[in-house]
């Protein structure tokens, strides 16, 4: 499946006030997916993606840039289709050293929208290509 398609199933997947996981009460959408991620930690530019809620506080969100998630699905791909922490580090490691969610967070975004699937605690495997 190319990016275009995957990008398309993830806008449609997600609105706010989607959880991207089940069994949390955080992970909501609350911005997106037009949202400009503006970040002031992180070089994200404007680019357009999800706010997501990671816990209690009113500054408890992570930005989430299709950017981000384009170079990770990228990244994945070359990794036979296995998503974990090395491979968001590759180009976010910032990011994961803020706040390790990071890594469950754009999991969870691909296994709701059917692109992976969860494999053990920390990793995600692809099952559409």
């Amino acid at each position: 499946m190319n990016w275009l398609n995957i990008e398309k199933q993830i806008r449609e997947s997600f609105k706010v006030g989607d959880n991207i996981q089940e069994d949390s009460k955080y992970r909501n959408v609350i911005a997106g997916p037009d949202f400009p991620c503006r970040s002031k930690v992180y070089d994200y530019n404007g680019d357009l993606g999800y706010r997501i809620k990671i816990g209690k506080g009113k500054d408890n969100f992570l930005d989430i840039p299709f950017l981000l998630l384009k170079t990770v699905y990228e990244d994945t791909l070359v990794n036979n289709g296995r998503y974990n922490k090395n491979v968001i580090c590759k180009h976010f490691q910032k990011q994961v050293t803020n706040h390790g969610c990071h890594v469950h967070v754009v999991g969870r975004i691909f296994v709701r929208t059917g692109i992976m699937e969860k494999k053990g605690d920390r990793a995600y495997q692809i099952i559409a290509t």
